[in-house]
């Protein structure tokens, strides 16, 4: 029976969330035929409702806010504000704002954080060899550097030092003094596919040949290790290049003993630094450089920092090709967690070319889920009717007359047609170097495509997040309140002088001063004269004859700029200052004070009675009245003008 009763519990509990969630589907209030539902209500009311308590008086007092405001924004929409220039640029803006944390897919910026990530753990030790091809180079001359490079590998396998045939083969400048060399190396430090070839390749193995913006490579991995971090470090160069004359290097030689006997009796590296590095960007703040990791510098150099084992640790001098180093270590980090390193990796991957990866990812993606087809076919004709005016500004889309209709590609039930893409090449044409018109109609097409299909997600993000549909919805129906409000009420009781004086004239009895004085501040600037002023101030209050040019004629004769005594007149209610109130609102003089220092008082000269106000002295609230009053009155007509009805049964629903 217990069971029974615990099953029927459930069910009954079902229902109810069931009910609960078919209310938030049903109309709340239909305005201008316009219907919106509870669930658009109740979540715009338990935004705007801070503690999530709800109450049967807050609800409907912001019930008729929210009619208020569906009535301006309808008014808006019916006066056609939402297609004036001046609306769309401002909303279109936001929506671009608004759409790009939308516009990727964290699972694949995910992947590549984790792959970075697992990365930074390891460093490599390689090098290798390039041949230089351009980008654009056609088929032929990319299979024939492809087969170059194997051959080149082939000789390498066969026994030939790679050192050796790197010097004799590589377009690397650098390859003709190092072998090809790139030293220790981690993530970030080469371009991805370079990256990411040289992490899949074994120790000890040379790579398959493969691409990257520079041209076409093999890279052979000596070691392998564990990353060591980062080190920040502080150094004292002492400048030798080889190219220098053998007394030059002599004298460079005495400095740098000079500096480490310096530093051996005990004097601050960042003092020497500072006076004696011939590394002048970073001597005048010690020697310090940023923070390095393995393989940011030439290898000797690196291999000294990283030999530092303690902070504080100065290494011995280090001699390279530029001359003389000494190091000390300031500080190091180990690489921490993934969660530690999170957000260093995603600010280095949109620094990097991931970036660029990341996008190209999200729109393979989006081809797949818009079922993208390319007509192929078309796409042909569009080439073939492509030549080398287009390298100089001079291609006409003439030249696919009787194309334009014909159908490109397709994504969902956007059909995007020859036409549009040779209206894109017309608009993308600049004077440029000649290159394969093949892989430009094929370059000029990925852009074009992900120019589209991107949009087409823009365009479609309100149907696949309902957040994001409401925050535009919001910001959409906020810019038109705005606006229409700002011309019919905000603006206008500002400029609408003649309305405002009528305003004033039939509601001055609201604008009254209570109990006032005049009053002046005293603040006397030598101390030594303050009981003569405060005193001539008492007796010219009695005989009703105070006044500033009697003190400063009085104390200040010959000083043209009255410096000696500081007078501010004002004229005051109670509470508006402490001091005038602790007069008792007499006439007379208050007591010393001082202000910053120096000894004041207050005068009291005249008392006023309650009186109104001139408009000029409220001109601030008397408009602010007024722009109520509009408001009222044109919602008022809106309630007149719009038919709307409210099923306040639904409200019990809010919140369930």
């Amino acid at each position: 029976m217990k069971k029974t009763s615990l099953i029927l519990s459930f069910i009954l509990s079902i229902n109810l969330i069931v009910k609960a969630q078919n209310h938030k589907s049903e109309t709340l209030m239909t305005i201008a035929g316009r219907e919106i539902s509870l669930g658009e209500f109740e979540r715009i009311y338990m935004k705007n409702n801070n503690d999530n308590i709800v109450q049967k008086q807050s609800i409907d007092e912001y019930l008729d806010m929210f009619i208020n405001f569906k009535l301006k924004v309808i008014e808006a929409e019916e006066l056609g504000k939402d297609t004036v220039s001046s609306f769309l640029n401002e909303f279109n803006s936001y929506k671009r704002q608004l759409a790009k944390p939308y516009m990727t897919n964290p699972e694949i910026t995910e992947k590549f954080a984790l792959e970075a990530y697992e990365r930074m753990k390891k460093e490599l030790l390689g090098s290798h060899i390039l041949l230089r091809i351009a980008e654009d180079a056609s088929p032929e001359d990319t299979l024939y550097t492809y087969e170059k490079l194997i051959k080149i590998k082939q000789r390498i396998l066969d026994g030939e030092d790679f050192e050796t045939v790197a010097r004799a083969t590589s377009d690397d400048p650098s390859a003709k003094t190092n072998g090809g060399l790139l030293g220790w190396f981690s993530v970030y430090r080469m371009v991805y596919n370079f990256e990411t070839t040289a992490y899949n390749t074994p120790k000890g193995e040379i790579s398959v040949p493969f691409r990257t913006h520079f041209g076409m490579h093999l890279v052979k991995i000596h070691d392998i290790r564990d990353a060591k971090g980062s080190r920040r470090i502080a150094h004292i160069y002492v400048r030798a290049p080889e190219s220098m004359s053998i007394e030059e290097t002599k004298v460079a030689e005495l400095k740098t003993f000079a500096v480490i006997d310096s530093l051996n009796m005990g004097f601050d590296f960042a003092e020497i630094a500072k006076n004696n590095s011939d590394d002048k960007a970073s001597a005048g703040s010690g020697g310090e450089l940023p923070w390095l990791v393995s393989g940011q510098m030439i290898p000797v150099f690196d291999k000294a920092v990283f030999s530092l084992e303690n902070e504080g640790d100065i290494s011995p001098a280090v001699r390279s090709d530029f001359g003389w180093h000494i190091i000390k270590l300031l500080e190091k980090k180990l690489i921490g967690s993934y969660e530690d390193e999170k957000v260093d990796i995603l600010l280095k991957m949109r620094e990097g070319d991931r970036n660029v990866l990341e996008d190209e990812a999200f729109i393979k993606q989006l081809k797949d889920e818009y079922n993208y087809n390319l007509n192929e076919e078309n796409f042909k004709k569009v080439l073939n009717q492509l030549d080398s005016s287009l390298y100089n500004a001079e291609w006409s889309t003439l030249s696919i007359a009787g194309m334009e209709k014909d159908e490109l590609f397709s994504i969902d039930n956007l059909t995007l047609s020859v036409g549009e893409f040779a209206a894109y090449l017309d608009s993308m044409q600049r004077k440029q170097k000649p290159m394969n018109i093949d892989i430009y109609g094929a370059n000029r097409l990925k852009s074009f495509e992900a120019d589209k299909i991107l949009k087409y997600e823009e365009n479609n993000l309100v149907n696949k997040h309902e957040d994001y549909k409401n925050i535009l919805q919001e910001y959409h129906d906020g810019i038109l309140l705005f606006d229409l409000t700002d011309e019919l009420v905000w603006s206008k009781a500002v400029s609408d002088s003649a309305g405002l004086e009528a305003f004033y004239n039939k509601n001055k009895n609201n604008y009254k001063w209570g109990d006032r004085v005049k009053a002046y501040t005293i603040t006397v600037k030598d101390s030594l004269i303050t009981n003569d002023v405060k005193k001539l101030s008492q007796q010219l209050v009695k005989k009703g004859k105070f006044s500033t040019e009697a003190l400063y004629n009085s104390f200040c004769p010959n000083d043209t700029l009255k410096s000696c005594l500081d007078i501010k007149e004002e004229k005051y209610e109670k509470g508006d200052n402490e001091k005038i109130d602790a007069t008792k609102w007499k006439k007379g003089v208050g007591d010393l004070y001082t202000i910053n220092g120096e000894p004041a008082f207050v005068v009291i000269t005249d008392l006023y009675s309650p009186s109104k106000k001139k408009l000029e002295e409220t001109r601030g609230l008397v408009t602010a009245d007024y722009q109520k009053f509009l408001e009222d009155q044109w919602i008022e007509s809106l309630r007149e003008k719009y038919d709307y009805s409210v099923n306040k049964e639904l409200l019990q629903y809010i919140n369930e």
